[in-house]
């Protein structure tokens, strides 16, 4: 039974996988990946930012939270960006400045303020995206990069989903009409839901607990906070990948919707 649920798992896998259109483009002077549904090649689109976690790139994010279903249900390109290079030579392992945290992007100040907004920009004007907000998936480093760039430019977006994130800039000015939701493992030792972990040690100082990131978006104006925890989940997002299938037998995606919707 094990081996038939895998094989049927691996031939959906398939299917979708061959009904999305893979290219590399370049954004603002930065490498990225953009998965469209094939309806929808060349056309103009709602757009899905999805922004790596930290020490990782836009094609593992993309390989491992497999968003090509979620795609295709909503009419959506998806947009695989990626950060500054951790090291010059590591090129598979980047970093976003979210405010305070992480690696040398923040050390080095990079603006990615300004890199997402011009992504969004140079998006529209070559007729891939249209002109309505955009939804910002995060993972880890890359969720806390979605809530910084939001807490600014609340206009822009429709929408943050986190995996395994949390709020680490100074402060956010306004999150008025953003719906916010979190995914997150509660075996995560990383970004763990009390604060602190393990990855503190790319900010230098404790992350906050989940009930105080959640405080933090609600005063600055989100539109709604929802949460779900998966219990087998840990930080990475293969992990609560995984935990999705096994709990709520849903991908990612489709649990992200789901936790938006309920």
């Amino acid at each position: 039974m094990k081996i038939l649920i895998i094989l049927m798992m691996t031939l959906c896998s398939n299917v979708w996988a061959s009904s999305i259109v893979k290219r590399t483009i370049w954004l603002n002077g930065r490498k990225a990946d953009l998965y469209s549904p094939k309806k929808i090649v060349n056309k103009k689109a709602p757009v899905i930012l999805a922004l790596h976690g930290g020490l990782t790139d836009s094609e593992i994010l993309a390989e491992k939270i497999k968003l090509n279903k979620t795609l295709i249900k909503l009419g959506y390109h998806g947009v695989f960006l990626n950060g500054t290079n951790q090291r010059p030579r590591l090129k598979k392992m980047k970093t976003w400045n979210a405010g305070k945290c992480c690696g040398s992007a923040f050390d080095q100040r990079v603006d990615d303020i300004s890199y997402i907004k011009g992504v969004m920009t140079e998006l529209i004007k070559e007729g891939i995206a249209t002109k309505e907000k955009f939804i910002l998936l995060g993972s880890s480093n890359g969720a806390m990069m979605s809530f910084h760039f939001a807490c600014e430019n609340n206009h822009l977006v429709k929408a943050i989903f986190s995996l395994g994130g949390t709020f680490a800039s100074q402060e956010c000015r306004n999150l008025d009409g953003v719906g916010v939701y979190f995914i997150h493992g509660k075996l995560d030792t990383t970004v763990p839901l009390k604060g602190g972990g393990k990855g503190q040690r790319l900010m230098g100082e404790p992350f906050y607990p989940h009930k105080k990131t959640v405080g933090i978006l609600k005063k600055a104006g989100a539109k709604e906070v929802k949460t779900t925890i998966l219990k087998t989940g840990e930080h990475g997002a293969d992990t609560l990948y995984k935990a999705a299938i096994k709990e709520y037998n849903m991908d990612l995606g489709e649990l992200l919707l789901h936790t938006m919707r309920k």
